[in-house]
């Protein structure tokens, strides 16, 4: 006989689904709907495997409903929310699949131009892409391909992608609306029409090798930048998108916090045993890392794999039966909610602050570049 399911698990799946059914739907209306989406589509693959494996282990959905090819579709976006975090890499193999998509991308511009002009154009062509928002970095091509996986550059597996965690999300409300309450009819959030993305394009180095952090190597500034761009779209894009109460936008925050506190240390750790971390650098990552609240987070891995699957490592009857939010307390020392929103808030905006320091951007930064 199959075991109940926790009471928070059950829970948290259901409130997570009309979450990301209503993002969903709000983004495909939204004007910028194309540079928009492919950045919360991580969190979304996260959601549907991880959701998809427990409900699964309680038998309360078909293992069938999704195939593996669907599986294959979305794991590369699902693993790539831990950003350089990895079981079966290490940071040196995940950088290097980074530095690959810079130079698939040079190729891709820089290798259009022949003729005795081609060393000319070939000099300022753009290789990179730029989303930003009221000024700060949200997104960026290299990181789009990175977060979702070796083939993200093609459209078409995208739009695959895609229709597999919208396909799963309408499954999964329809399956819960029988007993949870859900409505049939899952509404979008309020438009946001007044979220202005701006484009721009600009040759990486440009942003690479600007300031403190481009005292690196390219390929680890350029990692850099991304987490920056991955937390600057949910602290300051996905907001705006979303009621800033809800307990899966509390979720999504502190656990790209979280993986962004461990990346970055990562980094520190990897050029420091090597004594090749320029002091200057040194001293930003210290800064980073170096507040109370990102010290108290870094350390809580139990509420991250909660989060992330949906349950902790250990469940004992006791916590069986509790709800989401009092698990939550259990696992943060009696933190309230409102606690770990203030935390959540505080780390990313001083990770935003700080890492975009560390590259000397301001909003004006790139003013040249943009694409009308």
């Amino acid at each position: 006989m199959t075991a109940m399911p926790p009471r928070f698990l059950v829970e948290s799946i259901v409130e997570d689904v009309i979450f990301f059914l209503r993002l969903l739907k709000a983004l495909i209306a939204h004007r910028d709907s194309a540079l928009l989406s492919p950045a919360i589509m991580p969190a979304a693959s996260l959601f549907v495997v991880e959701s998809y494996a427990r409900l699964s282990d309680y038998s309360l959905i078909s293992k069938d409903s999704l195939s593996e090819e669907s599986l294959d579709l979305i794991r590369p976006a699902r693993h790539r929310t831990k950003l350089l975090l990895s079981s079966t890499k290490d940071i040196n193999t995940i950088v290097a699949d980074f530095d690959q998509i810079v130079e698939d991308e040079r190729d891709a511009f820089i290798g259009l131009h022949t003729g005795w002009l081609a060393p000319l154009k070939k000099f300022i062509q753009p290789d990179l892409g730029l989303s930003t928002y009221d000024g700060h970095v949200v997104t960026t091509t290299h990181g789009t391909r990175f977060l979702f996986g070796a083939d993200s550059h093609e459209p078409q597996r995208l739009r695959e992608a895609a229709r597999v965690v919208s396909a799963y999300c309408n499954q999964l409300a329809g399956a819960f609306a029988r007993f949870a309450g859900i409505h049939a009819d899952v509404k979008p959030f309020p438009p946001q029409d007044d979220i202005e993305i701006v484009m721009k394009d600009i040759k990486c180095e440009s942003l690479y090798r600007r300031g403190t952090f481009g005292a690196l190597p390219l390929e680890w500034s350029g990692t850099i930048a991304m987490i920056l761009a991955n937390l600057n779209f949910v602290h300051h894009v996905l907001r705006r998108l979303v009621p800033k109460n809800l307990r899966t936008f509390l979720k999504i925050r502190l656990l790209y916090a979280f993986h962004a506190i461990h990346s970055l240390r990562l980094i520190q750790d990897r050029f420091m045993a090597e004594r090749r971390l320029p002091p200057s650098v040194a001293a930003v990552l210290a800064r980073a890392l170096g507040t109370s609240e990102v010290r108290w987070l870094k350390k809580r891995g139990d509420l991250r794999d909660t989060l992330m699957h949906f349950q902790p490592a250990r469940v004992t009857p006791t916590l069986s039966a509790m709800s989401f939010d009092e698990v939550l307390s259990q696992l943060c020392g009696k933190r309230e909610g409102t606690d770990l929103d203030t935390i959540a808030d505080n780390i990313l905006e001083h990770f935003s602050a700080t890492l975009a320091a560390g590259f000397d951007l301001s909003a004006k930064t790139f003013w040249y570049a943009t694409v009308k």
